[in-house]
């Protein structure tokens, strides 16, 4: 049993990886192909006639590519989650284009004489060619993905609504999260997995794959076990290049899904735990401002040697410049393979530049802690999933720039945290949520303690 289970998960993984190949091959025979039909139109001319040869060779190249491009085509259609019917019209384009230029190649000396004939065929060829990427282009950018606009996704508004308690769930929370993050790809326009969700009872119906939401239910509705997968997974959601949900975000979704998934109630009416409270609370005072970013001015930093740049990525730092105007930088030790601390050491000689430092997933301890202040312009700190104590703290306090930490799965107790004067303003990720259901990748903020 167990050995058939693992032939059928190695047989899934090789299928998965080859359909995977899809958008690699699939340039290569629109590319050769259009090349041939360009020598096929200059191998009229007397002056070209030993590109012949050539010409053939590159005709097998093109029609080789095409059909491995169809075959993992099939394959990652089989995976995808795009409209049906885009797939069946890229899908077919694509095997007709294929067709057509086979039948041109075994014709072609016998219409060589008729020049009317020869020119119509080219014409049909780009025609057919041009048709087959454009639907490709449509199928993963959708309709209007040759459009001057930058998005066909519809403006969102800031909140107008003044007491929180009188909004509504479903419209004025979920749908506003549903707005910003999703439906333009799975809005009026498109929908991607046949899936909508501009409006309620599109969004209980699901797609594809059948319902994405089961009423109490959080392990059984898809739409939340998508969204928590990790970032690299390709179900995903929202996919890379899509603004990503916040985290309290999530937790209004879990929350409205978990209390029975409703239509018509009001915030007031439904029971919070402290977790929901929170994140009923951020998201007003997030949605409610204007959504246009502040400008942020920090003292003017003379620009860093290159040489200490490459010092630092050589030990495995990604360092990246904030923008293009200043000389500040974000930290992040992404493949550290010294101890940290020791590493977070040499960083210093550039500690004034740093502005966001992410030690994620690292073996920081309490001795790396020791080193954080030195840090005096530090916005933004990463130190979850690090073996850091209570301890030191309190030396971090000193740092008046800080604006978000990010505490979660360290060796701190809550309890503990609650006594180190950090800032009111300070935005803190503690250590373990509360909420069971919530994962790593799932953290929420808390009530800061008052003072």
């Amino acid at each position: 049993m167990f050995l058939e289970k693992l032939l059928i998960q190695s047989s899934h993984n090789m299928k998965t990886f080859i359909a995977h190949l899809h958008p690699l091959l699939v340039h290569l025979p629109i590319g050769i192909l259009l090349v041939y039909i360009l020598l096929e139109f200059l191998r009229r001319n007397e002056k070209y006639k030993l590109i012949e040869p050539i010409n053939k060779l590159l005709f097998f190249i093109g029609i080789a590519s095409a059909i491995l491009s169809i075959i993992t085509g099939l394959l990652n259609a089989e995976l995808s989650t795009y409209p049906e019917q885009d797939i069946f019209w890229h899908k077919w384009t694509a095997i007709g284009t294929t067709l057509l230029f086979i039948v041109y190649y075994l014709l072609r000396n016998n219409i060589a004489d008729r020049r009317l004939f020869v020119f119509s065929f080219y014409a049909l060829l780009l025609v057919s060619i041009s048709a087959t990427g454009h639907l490709g282009g449509v199928l993963t950018h959708g309709e209007n993905y040759l459009s001057f606009e930058v998005d066909d996704q519809p403006e969102i508004k800031p909140l107008q609504i003044q007491n929180i308690q009188e909004a509504m769930v479903y419209e004025d929370l979920v749908q506003y999260i549903f707005d910003k993050n999703c439906i333009s790809c799975h809005g009026a326009q498109k929908q991607k997995g046949e899936l909508r969700l501009d409006e309620f009872q599109y969004v209980l119906t699901g797609g594809k794959s059948g319902k994405i939401i089961q009423s109490g239910e959080l392990n059984k509705s898809e739409i939340i076990r998508r969204i928590l997968l990790d970032d690299s997974d390709e179900k995903h959601m929202p996919p890379k290049g899509k603004l990503a949900l916040r985290d309290f975000e999530i937790q209004l979704l879990k929350w409205w899904i978990q209390s029975g998934a409703a239509n018509q109630q009001k915030v007031r009416e439904k029971s919070a735990d402290s977790i929901t409270i929170n994140a009923i609370k951020q998201f007003h005072q997030t949605f409610s401002q204007n959504p246009k970013p502040v400008a942020i001015e920090r003292p003017p930093m003379k620009p860093l040697d290159p040489s200490i740049i490459k010092e630092l990525q050589s030990i495995g730092f990604t360092i990246t410049p904030l923008s293009i105007n200043e000389n500040y930088y974000r930290v992040v030790a992404y493949n550290v393979k010294d101890s940290i601390t020791k590493a977070l050491g040499r960083v210093q000689k550039i500690a004034p530049h740093i502005i966001e430092l992410k030690l994620s997933f690292t073996k920081a301890d309490d001795a790396t802690l020791q080193l954080i202040p030195e840090f005096v312009n530090i916005e933004k700190l990463w130190l979850d999933h690090t073996e850091i104590g209570t301890a030191k703290l309190n030396s971090m306090t000193s740092l008046k720039n800080l604006k978000y930490l990010n505490l979660y799965k360290t060796n701190i107790q809550q309890s503990e945290l609650e006594s180190v004067n950090f800032s009111k303003k300070l935005q803190i990720i503690y250590p373990a949520p509360k909420d069971t259901l919530l994962i790593a990748s799932d953290t929420t903020l808390l009530p800061r303690p008052t003072q």
